[in-house]
């Protein structure tokens, strides 16, 4: 998982961005998906937790030009597949990519 990560998404590139987490379906809640989509920019970074998951296979997500990121447990528990931008990591990394972020913003 880490070379993964590393590799992906090195650790230079997390520094100064905002961090936004989407756990929603965007199936359900296309308000909250627009607003997210209006308000990321290039340099800020996506979590994909719980339902947000299913935003991978959603038809907007190409739309997304930041780094995508994805836990990989709750990805795969939903029978997801991911195409080669979205990086599947632990929780372990959530925290660092959460730590490492100039801010954090849930969309709940």
């Amino acid at each position: 998982m880490r070379s993964t990560f590393n590799r992906h998404f090195g650790l230079q590139l997390l520094a100064m961005s905002k961090l936004h987490i989407f756990s929603k379906s965007p199936y359900s809640h296309t308000i909250e998906l627009d607003a997210l989509l209006n308000a990321i920019s290039t340099d800020d970074k996506l979590m994909l937790i719980n339902d947000g998951t299913y935003l991978c296979a959603h038809e907007q997500f190409s739309a997304f030009k930041c780094p995508v990121f994805s836990i990989d447990s709750e990805t795969k528990a939903r029978g997801i597949s991911v195409d080669n931008r979205t990086c599947l990591v632990d929780y372990d990394r959530f925290v660092e990519l959460t730590v490492a972020a100039e801010s954090v913003i849930t969309w709940a």
